[in-house]
């Protein structure tokens, strides 16, 4: 099991982690599997990307937190789109903001007010609105937290439910 490093050029910038491999004398032709770690020092998640002629490839995340790792997920893509709703300050907000409700109704700029006395998000309404539009699926899917808008005299509102039982709430 031969140990390589890596290009420090940006010769993966193109996606194909192959290139990033160092060398030019075919090694990652003449391997049955070629694995990948690839990450910065000193950030708790990495990349393992594997490939080999017995098995399709994988790429998986892995965390690595006071000498312990631990495999993120197998759909590295899906996982990427998790973290990104996780750190959406509208996302929290509003999940923060819905433990304590059942439903809530009004305008973005009604919500972010709210918002902004929870979490000081800084956003415009019109923000507010597409960020959680972009992270509906996983709002519903993993917080119970259901958002429609409709129209009332002229007005956009936005109704906001919560759903315990997994059965949908309007």
């Amino acid at each position: 099991m031969p140990a390589r490093r890596l290009r420090k050029s940006q010769a993966g910038a193109s996606g194909d982690w192959f290139e990033k491999v160092s060398g030019s004398m075919g090694i990652t032709g003449a391997c049955d599997a070629v694995m990948v770690l690839s990450g910065k020092r000193g950030e708790e998640t990495t990349t393992l990307n594997v490939t080999g002629r017995d098995f399709d490839p994988v790429e998986m995340v892995l965390s690595f937190r006071d000498g312990f790792r631990q495999l993120r997920s197998t759909d590295s893509e899906a996982w990427r789109k998790e973290q990104e709703c996780l750190q959406s300050p509208a996302v929290r907000g509003v999940i923060m903001f819905m433990k304590a409700r059942e439903r809530w109704e009004g305008s973005a700029a009604n919500l972010l007010e709210e918002l902004c006395e929870i979490q000081g998000i800084d956003m415009k309404p019109e923000a507010l609105g597409k960020e959680l539009h972009k992270f509906r699926e996983p709002l519903y899917n993993q917080d119970h937290i259901f958002f429609q808008w409709r129209k009332s005299n002229g007005r956009r509102l936005l109704t906001l439910s919560r759903d315990k039982e997994g059965s949908l709430v309007i």
